[in-house]
């Protein structure tokens, strides 16, 4: 019986100590996938991106932010991921609303303009978006599926890219970071 009980508790123990490896590996795992990485745009000068603002109704485009670090945000109104991420992104363009060194903008992809408007107009986005009706924007990034994010520097050029939903801390850090790396 004493065998039994120990065989039990050891076997307990080994699950429990595997259990608790799994989430910290994947406590890991998911931590570090939302980390910015190289990009094979990284270094080269951002693609134009140009369109009408989809709350203003304004002409927009990303030379108009030039100077500043903007990120540029690949999202779609069908994709969970950005509709988890959109309040993310307002709350970091709000806290960034008066700073002239962070800009954003945004980039519907497949998609309609309607579909786009209606995403807005649900989850009170205020960032500048643009739609991507013939896809040639999110091709000449090499994006294939939203959320993906890139960072361009007051340069113009591509610094990295992350393909994750993120949250507003975690941009404000990505901006930082580069600020201080380029410094």
């Amino acid at each position: 019986m004493r065998i039994s009980l120990s065989r039990s508790r050891a076997a307990a123990l080994a699950v429990g100590v595997l259990a608790l490896a799994l989430i910290v590996v994947f406590g890991i795992r998911t931590h570090l996938s939302t980390q910015a990485g190289p990009t094979t745009l990284g270094g080269r000068s951002a693609p134009l991106i140009a369109g009408t603002d989809l709350v203003s109704g304004d002409p927009i485009s990303l030379h108009s932010l030039h100077g500043r670090y903007v990120v540029v945000d690949f999202f779609a109104s069908w994709c969970g991921p950005c509709l988890a991420e959109e309040p993310q992104i307002e709350a970091f363009t709000f806290a960034h609303r008066n700073d002239a060194h962070v800009g954003f903008l945004g980039v519907d992809i497949d998609d309609s303009t309607n579909n786009a408007k209606d995403f807005f107009a649900r989850y009170g986005a205020t960032w500048p978006a643009v739609v991507d009706l013939t896809g040639s924007i999110a091709q000449s990034y090499g994006v294939t599926q939203p959320p993906e994010l890139f960072l361009v520097d007051p340069a113009g050029k591509i610094v990295s890219s992350i393909s994750q939903q993120v949250d507003a801390t975690e941009l404000s850090n990505w901006v930082t970071s580069a600020e201080a790396e380029r410094a």
